[in-house]
């Protein structure tokens, strides 16, 4: 199973995706995918300082180079459905590209990031998209059996959907906290995901009283939502797992289990499709 967090940049969503981590690997092994420059998730994780590790925006030669890709060609040209007869990846069996991205930061908890912005970004050569890029096709093509599970931290704001990474993963978390401008990103980024046919679920975070649940079932037109708190660990010991948190961890990786809908190879398939149809008909 692979998870997307996603939300407005300051709700909590790198807490939120930290905590269903820790919480999940206690039983699983687990995958933390940082597609976010700022690398807070796997910050939290390592308990406050980044691994050596080498950033997957750093790797689409090497990526295309294991695929057999011409290293020249477009990520929106390549034909997914044809490399994966051919190549997929693996965190039972690690394959090499896999081996020399992944970096472990404890038991059963291991880390791949997209990474800071290198030259090609500081010099306008590339858009700092083109970091996290790779799992465009990384993700659509790995093998996650029983006993694995990966978490995508995407970048603040709707970006993180706009991309087209998030047709790579099985269920989407949508985070927000109880304000207007929250709320609304969460719709936003609910929008895009309706149109990759991915299947999301809402968490309201930082909730302080019941009027931040009225108000956020409201402003999101949800009948039931998933809400945590603040404590007073979370802002200064965010690798820990907190005890309270639990129990509504547990209600939420059910309910994101209940909504696996389709398979992400065969959504993200179908989006390459539909981008040649596109460009082909606009010119």
């Amino acid at each position: 199973m692979i998870i997307g967090i996603l939300g407005k940049g300051g709700v909590g969503k790198s807490t939120l995706a930290t905590q269903i981590a820790l919480f999940m690997s206690k039983q699983n092994h687990v995958l933390a995918i940082d597609a976010d420059h700022n690398i807070d998730f796997i910050y939290n994780l390592n308990r406050g300082s980044l691994p050596e590790m080498q950033y997957l925006g750093n790797s689409k030669k090497e990526l295309f180079d294991y695929l057999e890709i011409d290293n020249d060609l477009q990520y929106k040209k390549i034909d997914l459905a044809n490399i994966n007869k051919r190549f997929s990846f693996s965190l039972d069996n690690i394959d090499p590209f896999t081996g020399e991205h992944i970096c472990k930061l404890q038991s059963g908890l291991y880390a791949l990031a997209a990474g800071e912005q290198n030259n090609d970004v500081l010099y306008g050569k590339a858009c700092s998209h083109s970091l996290s890029a790779p799992l465009k096709i990384y993700l659509p093509l790995l093998e996650v059996k029983d006993g694995e599970c990966v978490i995508l931290d995407e970048k603040a704001g709707a970006d993180g959907a706009s991309t087209g990474v998030i047709t790579g993963v099985d269920v989407c978390v949508i985070v927000t906290d109880a304000s207007l401008h929250g709320t609304k990103t969460a719709k936003q980024i609910a929008g895009l995901l309706d149109f990759y046919n991915v299947p999301y679920v809402f968490v309201l975070n930082k909730v302080i009283d019941s009027e931040d649940v009225t108000f956020g079932k409201g402003a999101l037109g949800q009948k039931d939502l998933f809400h945590f708190g603040t404590h007073k660990d979370i802002m200064r010991k965010p690798g820990i797992l907190i005890d309270e948190w639990q129990e509504g961890l547990k209600n939420l990786v059910d309910n994101i289990k209940s909504k696996i809908n389709g398979d992400r190879l065969t959504r993200s398939i179908e989006k390459f499709r539909k981008q040649s149809e596109y460009e082909a008909n606009i010119n």
